[in-house]
């Protein structure tokens, strides 16, 4: 790895950390067990936070970092007039907010190589961990094993299949959309592989098919349609910029129409490749039981069994088809009418009920802001995302500032930004939850930004750059 200093290897260290206890514990329902240890990971970023502002001052830097601080105060004042609500939970929002906006999201690489070549070494030890658990999970739908752990009053955590017709596998959620993530990065790996090596190796390659077959059957088999939305955006924006890109001579126009209208047959066509598959999956358990039981002696004359076996999540009449998400919206919406300002923090809801259960979160990004942190915070990160989005989206269809070599790897990195975004209107996907998918999304947010914006600072970035050169300046004149 390309880095510049001692902190900046001990913080891509801790990157890959973080993705590893994210998988182990977070998205877990070890989590119970061990969730005490996020106290650990939040202070040791606090730690190295601390260290970025004495010695390499990465985050001042950083695109737009003035926004990202109001950010974190007006959170810290809402923490403050709310102390007496779930103060610890807060906290710990708080802490790991700061870690995605203060280390992850701060590129610490100088050129697109280094920038690529640490993309490709995370990216890695994802994949590597999410076939590993979508391969356990598989297995676990194949012999029905289901384990139902009670930890608090109508609060239930399912290992294994749900008679309620969802696969969680190893994971607390299927709504974390894991292997939906996993799939997409899949992508962005093959890109970045060719990117840096020219060519993909036997390795990489099984790594690559296997990961993207298994995590799709098990995202198949955890029936989320929000996951089912959110990969078929992945595929749509980035085979969109792809192709585009590639049938430039054809002219703008007619280069666009083509790209687009592949796109959305390719979004067609996983619907479709969803629905056979849901339909082929669903005979896999009455097979392994009936060839069991054919070598134990008996015989596979069960096939009524094995085909009257279905795929259908069980959803409560109440909830209706957006599982309940509007009347939690609605909910949301009253109590950011009774806190507007500041809000009530992010993870305060728990003393609500909606439906008769208590509530986790508000199941959409905006409604979760204006509730959690109030007008005041909500408006500064919101506009921080808008700006970064839009000079985003100048830069990738305009081909500005964007080497001809990496425009593919750009292009699978927006997609996969806008596929967590669009996830958030269902979800709280990149913002306040302690969930793996708001680490990557901010990640991916820096490595998108310097890809295409290097050596391009906007206007907002000046008080924060000029402090930066003031502090380095003296830095070097005491050496």
């Amino acid at each position: 790895m390309e880095q510049t200093s001692l902190l900046s290897k001990i913080i891509f260290y801790y990157k890959h950390l973080i993705i590893v206890i994210s998988l182990l514990i977070l998205a877990t329902p070890q989590y119970l067990i061990f969730g005490k240890l996020g106290f650990i990971i939040v202070g040791l970023g606090a730690l190295l936070c601390v260290a970025d502002a004495l010695f390499d001052r990465e985050f001042l830097r950083s695109k737009r970092a003035i926004w990202l601080v109001l950010f974190l105060i007006s959170f810290a004042i809402t923490l403050i007039i709310n102390r007496s609500l779930f103060l610890n939970l807060n906290c710990m929002s708080f802490g790991y907010t700061a870690i995605a906006l203060v280390l992850l999201y701060p590129n610490r690489q100088t050129n697109a190589k280094a920038t690529v070549k640490e993309m490709y070494s995370l990216n890695n030890t994802f994949l590597i961990m999410t076939a590993i658990f979508s391969t356990v999970g598989f297995v676990m739908y194949v012999v029905l094993f289901s384990y139902r752990y009670n930890y608090a009053e109508g609060a239930d955590y399912i290992i294994g299949w749900s008679e309620g017709g969802r696969l969680f596998g190893l994971y607390s959620n299927p709504g974390l959309m894991i292997t939906a993530i996993a799939i997409a990065i899949a992508v962005i790996q093959y890109e970045a592989t060719i990117y840096l090596n020219g060519h993909i190796n036997k390795k990489i390659k099984f790594l690559l098919i296997y990961s993207i077959v298994i995590n799709f059957c098990c995202m198949v088999l955890e029936n989320a349609s929000g996951a089912y939305i959110s990969l078929a955006m992945f595929i749509a924006i980035y085979l969109f910029l792809k192709l585009r890109n590639r049938f430039t001579k054809l002219g703008r126009i007619k280069s666009t129409f083509k790209a687009l209208l592949f796109a959305l047959l390719s979004v067609a066509l996983l619907y479709v490749i969803i629905y056979i598959l849901r339909f082929l999956l669903s005979f896999v358990p009455g097979i392994y039981y009936s060839t069991i039981n054919l070598f134990q002696g008996g015989n596979a004359d069960n096939f009524d069994a094995i085909k009257n076996f279905t795929i259908e999540r069980d959803i409560p009449e109440n909830y209706g088809a957006l599982t309940g998400r509007p009347q939690i919206w609605v909910k949301g919406i009253e109590l950011f009418l009774q806190k507007p300002v500041f809000g009530w923090g992010p993870v305060s809801f728990g003393q609500f009920k909606v439906l008769e259960a208590p509530l986790r979160h508000l199941h959409n990004l905006f409604i979760e802001s204006l509730a959690g942190v109030g007008l005041v915070g909500s408006v500064i990160i919101f506009f921080f995302l808008a700006s970064s989005l839009i000079n985003l989206v100048k830069k990738i269809f305009g081909l500005k500032l964007i080497e001809k070599d990496n425009y593919y790897i750009v292009a699978a990195s927006f997609a996969f930004l806008m596929m967590l975004a669009v996830n958030s209107l269902a979800e709280v996907t990149i913002l306040y939850m302690t969930r793996l998918s708001v680490f990557m999304f901010w990640l991916y947010l820096g490595y998108v930004t310097t890809l295409t914006d290097i050596g391009d600072p906007s206007h907002f970035d000046k008080p924060f750059n000029s402090l930066y050169r003031i502090l380095k300046k003296e830095k070097n004149i005491e050496k």
